[in-house]
Parts: C-alpha cells; structure tokens; sequence
C-alpha cells in the first residue's frame, strides 16, 4: 500500500482488487444505463429481443460483481473515512451507491420476473435464470426506473466530492486509481 502525508492524516490506498473493480463497474454501469436508454425506442423485433437480452444479462453480471465488490470491501481493510461532517458524507455516499448497485439490477431481476406473458428469457451462457417472483411487476418497474435518478443523484455527489479532491490535490484521487 502506498501512503503520502495529506494536511493532518495518512491516506492509504484501496487494495487493487477493489480498484479494478471499481473502474470495471463505472464502465458496466454506463454501458447498462446507455443500453437501457437505447432500449426505450427499439419497440419490438428481433433486434429489441437480442438487446432485452444483452441488457438483462450484463445486468445480473453487474449483481454478481457488485455483490463481490462489496464481499471484497468488507473483507479487506481500506482507508478510513475523515473524522468530520466530509468524512461522513463520502460513507453514506458510499454506502448509497453500494445499495443502488444491489437494488438496481435486483429490481430489474424482479421486474422481469414478475412479468407475465411472452418475455426474453434471463439467461447467462447458456443457462436460464428462473423466474421466482410473482406478480407485483408494475411496483419492481417503478423501482427500476426510480434507481435511475436516485443512481444520478448519488453520483453527482460522489463525482463533487472527487472533484473537490482533485482541486485541493491532497491525494485522496490517488486512493481508488489501480496504479
């Protein structure tokens, strides 16, 4: 771990596992909300099915690797959070943002199983996810759709914060980068 001295306390960095893991997830997530833009106006087809399908499979790959991500980050010790009113936003920002990961393709899971009728199947490599929930479709969708702005929202707190980091160069940045 790498440490440099910043104003009053010493700054560790995230184990490169979760660094990894955190960029990998930054790029997952755009692609899976730019998909599920996309998806808005395809209507239906063969084209629209084959792309419900890429975009309900990255998402449970997104629930896999968010539920390690946050295996991960509990098991290995990471920076601490600074003791002031900072510190405790960047946790519950953080947290928010562990929770969206989890509730937002959970939500899509349950949307698309409560579903009923003809539908995509759910499926990875060649395995078919079953369908556990049911009914209640209309409520999932709607949670589905409100992680959107919730996930916006939250980001836009964690990108002011990394922000104001990078402007008062006191190395936090230099925690989550995997080099």
């Amino acid at each position: 771990m790498r440490a440099t001295k910043a104003n009053t306390h010493t700054i560790s960095s995230y184990h490169w596992c979760l660094s990894l893991l955190h960029w990998g997830m930054v790029a997952l997530l755009g692609w899976l909300i730019w998909g599920g833009w996309a998806l808005e106006g395809l209507g239906f087809g063969a084209a629209a099915a084959q792309a419900y399908g890429q975009h309900k499979a990255v998402g449970m790959i997104a629930l896999g690797l968010a539920m390690v991500r946050l295996a991960l980050r509990l098991a290995l010790p990471g920076p601490g959070h600074a003791p002031n009113w900072r510190g405790r936003a960047s946790l519950g920002v953080q947290r928010a943002l562990y929770g969206l990961m989890l509730l937002y393709p959970i939500s899509g899971y349950a949307f698309h199983s409560a579903t009923q009728g003809v539908k995509v199947p759910l499926g990875l490599w060649g395995w078919e996810i079953p369908d556990v929930v049911m009914g209640g479709a209309a409520f999932w969708q709607s949670i589905h759709h409100l992680c959107l702005p919730a996930l916006g929202f939250v980001l836009s707190l964690h990108l002011a914060g990394a922000l104001f980091h990078l402007s008062q160069r006191d190395g936090m940045i230099r925690r989550i980068l995997p080099f």
